[in-house]
């Protein structure tokens, strides 16, 4: 990028990496201070060990409220459902997309179809 007079913009000022010894004390402080920090988290939440047990029981209220959520939206659609005033029907796929009965039965029969009664299972189909 440019400016008005036209001379290249000098950025060598932002360089972390530009005195070196300065870089690294500064990255030493900040390692020591996120150290410092976990070690005072740690001393808050009486842990002091940090394997696979204490990972895991970590878990254990978010796991618990997480299944909590689950079961009470499972429990109210087994509520909604029970509640129900009047049993549903079942209803076969041939129904379920509009084919007639007639055409069904002849689909389901083993013996061959006229073209009679193809044209009426048919022609029932394309009445509303």
């Amino acid at each position: 990028m440019r400016n008005d007079s036209d001379s290249p913009i000098d950025l060598s000022a932002l360089d972390p990496a530009r005195d070196g010894a300065s870089f690294d004390r500064r990255a030493a402080l900040l390692a020591r201070e996120a150290m410092d920090a976990r070690d005072r988290l740690r001393a808050l939440s009486g842990r002091q060990s940090s394997g696979i047990s204490t990972t895991l029981a970590s878990w254990a209220r978010p796991t618990l409220l997480a299944a909590g959520i689950i079961f009470a939206i499972a429990l109210s659609a087994v509520v909604r459902a029970a509640a129900s005033p009047s049993p549903r029907s079942t209803v076969s796929a041939a129904e379920a997309m509009g084919l007639p009965r007639r055409l069904t039965d002849i689909l389901h029969s083993s013996a061959q179809p006229s073209l009679t009664e193809l044209d009426v299972a048919l022609a029932a189909a394309a009445v509303p």
